[in-house]
């Protein structure tokens, strides 16, 4: 009986590892995407604001308001929705971050939970044997 015990423990511990293997793996794969991600976020942003402030200078030389001071008030506010879509990007990037690390804390706490009972299982089970062999004695 108590083979058959070891041999559903072992099984139970070899589970409870490959889970802990595979869920840390699935996290770091989603954040190196995460980061993949952030990277190509940035560029599009900076694409985006570098061909909006070159097309507003062609707007304002067709008009013939190169010098009226518009010009610059358009650059500054493309400049600055641009580091609005930064902003976000990053606390959007940030707050995901911020999860997988919520799930590899849980993923954690799973492993040396399961671990944890197996100890106390074990230890209950080798009480009760020492005290079945202190009766026999």
């Amino acid at each position: 009986m108590a083979y058959g015990d070891a041999t559903a423990q072992a099984a139970g511990i070899g589970k409870r590892v490959t889970d802990y293997g595979y869920g840390f793996d699935d996290i770091q794969r989603a954040r190196e995407g995460l980061q993949r991600q952030n990277v190509f976020g940035k560029f599009n942003i900076n694409k985006q604001a570098r061909d909006a402030s070159r097309a507003l200078g062609g707007q304002f030389n067709r008009r013939g308001m190169a010098d009226s001071g518009l010009h610059r008030r358009g650059r500054e506010r493309g400049a600055a929705q641009a580091e609005l879509q930064r902003y976000g990007l990053a606390a959007q990037t940030e707050e995901a971050g911020r999860q997988l690390d919520r799930q590899r804390q849980q993923i954690e706490e799973q492993f040396y939970g399961g671990t944890m009972s197996d100890q106390i299982a074990n230890a209950l089970r080798r009480f009760g044997v020492a005290q079945s062999l202190e009766g026999i004695v």
